[in-house]
């Protein structure tokens, strides 16, 4: 990890490193989530296309399974979206240390 010279000459060094080490766990988050995610939206269209194979009536057990896929891709996207709102505060963090840093070498 590189650290920026103003960030070391503030004397910021350790709150610059645990920032950066807390956005690298939430990215390795984020691939976790987005990967179940597509996981989960995969299975829902798998579902969704058998349900158009039935004209007269969808069976009962297909619409659990479709509620159900659903349900999990909703889930994988709103842990997706959490995790890119936590990730979006960490960069914040990060450009406001950086930027009072170079602030008050000024």
């Amino acid at each position: 990890m590189q650290i920026p010279l103003s960030i070391v000459e503030a004397g910021k060094t350790d709150e610059y490193v645990k920032l950066q080490k807390r956005d690298a766990y939430y990215i390795e988050l984020y691939r976790e989530a987005y990967s179940k995610s597509s996981v989960a939206t995969k299975e829902l269209c798998s579902v969704a296309s058998q349900v158009r194979h039935y004209n007269a009536g969808i069976p009962n057990g297909l619409i659990i399974e479709l509620q159900k896929a659903a349900k999990d891709c909703l889930e994988a996207n709103r842990k997706v979206e959490h995790l890119r709102a936590v990730r979006s505060v960490v960069e914040n963090d990060i450009k406001q240390l950086e930027k009072e840093a170079t602030k008050g070498m000024e």
